[in-house]
């Protein structure tokens, strides 16, 4: 079974982070360290520090859920990893003058690009006759 990691941008420092994702409940203190509740938040394991083979946690990232992407398991024509939300360019294999553009999307059963007029073709069924190129992602600005 394979571990499905996710990217997202932290709070603190808006940069993206890698990782497993979860919903962290946290404790709340009032007076007197009592506790008096649990906070829930979303956060990325930020798996950087793990060393194979050893019992080193990594640390969890305060994130921004809207920008949660997961990743394809798959890589564009230049060995970059393809994220969901990615935006890329898909290059016809046969006719490189011919392209469009869309956006990585989940469709109920696999990832999918979604092109400007709303129409989704398969991410798997599309690398066999077009090249794909990551531009971006959809959360660039956020």
């Amino acid at each position: 079974m394979r571990q499905i990691r996710f990217k997202a941008r932290a709070k603190k420092t808006k940069e993206w982070v890698e990782g497993y994702y979860a919903t962290i409940h946290a404790p709340r203190y009032g007076g007197e360290n009592e506790l008096i509740g649990f906070d829930k938040f979303p956060a990325i394991l930020h798996d950087d520090l793990l060393t194979p083979g050893h019992n080193v946690c990594g640390h969890w990232t305060d994130i921004y859920p809207q920008t949660l992407c997961q990743q394809t398991d798959m890589e564009d024509a230049d060995g970059m990893p393809i994220w969901e939300h990615d935006t890329v360019r898909a290059t016809s294999i046969d006719h490189p003058d011919t392209h469009f553009d869309g956006e990585v999307v989940w469709m109920q059963t696999c990832f999918a690009v979604e092109d400007e007029t709303g129409h989704h073709t398969p991410l798997c069924q599309l690398r066999a006759q077009y090249n794909i190129t990551v531009t971006g992602n959809k959360f660039e600005g956020v």
